[in-house]
């Protein structure tokens, strides 16, 4: 082992010829060693700079405090991994010493293979728990942060939130969520919804289908949210994570939408919407009404095709002209109906734009 690489063991040893032999069976394995003599020394080196990799302690340490209570202190002070190096095999003993960490239990003299075999086993452990600390902690930092509301339960109680879901129930903090029934953020008309969709979650294997379901904030207010649970292992257990995503500027947007959509189809006046290369792609029920042409008769075709003939060239060119510009025309127009007959009245033409200012369509009326 590289002195770059060489990891160094804390070696907890009251007996002296003990300490001398287990130090050098430690320096043979590639190891440094630092002795502490006592459960007080070797806190004191835990409390102070002193690096080390792992502890190995004895737990009948003579006078003063014994092994596992200088184990406790320890681990209030680093995040190590500790082997129990002992000559007890009480049951007793094991537990409270299991109590403390898990990273191992070596009787002593049990042969350089076994000794060496569950320091290198603790280290890879060790080094598994760290990994695996932090993959948590990057994910918890993801879920408290995301933009969307996440909270998890269990047996109906609400057993984690994040910030959003805080903001989204109208909640001063967390606490004043948890520990609560997950049925109190629902209305009461969905309950058996909800109920059956987590009865599926923790039954199956993939995210139940998202679905809108109005929430009652702590103030009594609703709020439409769309939900998406997922069966997790949450503290060792299993329970449910709930996906939340408010859904309110949306749906008031598409109502906003509906409104404007029936203003157009029952305005009393004659409206044709075309796309940028003037093919039309909607008309109203007044054109239907003054034309005789259903949507399914004009959709995809140039609205030229109603053109009556009498107007001028130059007319229809000042027309196009300016309607390829990005202007408005104004003026009198006469278009064919369906059977043949002619129709005439006033004419205004626009081009509503994307955000980008883009001209996608043009409308007549």
């Amino acid at each position: 082992m590289s002195t770059q690489t060489q990891k160094t063991i804390l070696l907890v040893e009251d007996e002296t010829i003990q300490a001398m032999s287990t130090g050098a069976r430690l320096k043979r394995f590639g190891y440094a060693v630092i002795d502490a003599q006592s459960g007080e020394k070797s806190v004191s080196f835990a409390v102070g700079a002193e690096h080390f990799d792992l502890v190995l302690m004895d737990i009948d340490l003579g006078n003063g405090i014994d092994g596992i209570k200088a184990a406790r202190q320890i681990l209030l002070h680093r995040t190590v991994p500790i082997i129990f190096l002992t000559s007890h095999i009480e049951k007793e003993t094991v537990v409270n010493a299991r109590e403390v960490t898990c990273y191992g239990y070596v009787i002593k003299d049990s042969g350089d293979f076994v000794l060496q075999s569950s320091i290198e086993m603790a280290f890879a452990l060790f080094d598994a728990h760290k990994h695996t600390q932090e993959s948590e902690e990057r994910y918890r930092a993801l879920v408290e942060w995301s933009p969307d509301a996440i909270a998890v339960h269990r047996d109906g109680k609400i057993l984690f939130v994040n910030q959003a879901a805080v903001k989204l129930y109208g909640a001063a903090t967390a606490d004043e969520l948890l520990d609560t029934s997950i049925l109190d953020r629902i209305h009461i008309d969905f309950h058996q919804i909800v109920l059956a969709r987590v009865k599926t979650a923790l039954e199956g294997s993939k995210d139940t289908p998202p679905i809108e379901i109005p929430h009652v904030k702590l103030d009594g207010t609703i709020v439409d949210v769309e939900v998406q649970a997922s069966h997790i292992i949450y503290d060792g257990a299993p329970a449910i994570r709930a996906s939340l995503h408010s859904v309110a500027e949306r749906n008031r947007a598409n109502e906003r939408i509906f409104h404007m959509s029936q203003a157009v189809e029952q305005s009393p006046a004659s409206i044709v919407i075309t796309d940028r290369d003037g093919s039309i792609e909607y008309v109203n029920r007044k054109f239907t009404d003054i034309t005789g042409y259903t949507l399914d008769d004009v959709v995809g075709k140039n609205p030229r095709f109603l053109q009556s003939g009498n107007m001028t060239p130059d007319g229809y060119k000042d027309l196009w002209e300016t309607i390829t510009a990005g202007g408005e025309w104004h003026g009198e127009f006469q278009n064919r109906k369906k059977k043949t007959a002619i129709s005439s009245g006033n004419l205004q033409r626009s081009h509503p734009c994307s955000m980008s200012g883009a001209r996608q369509h043009t409308i007549l009326l």
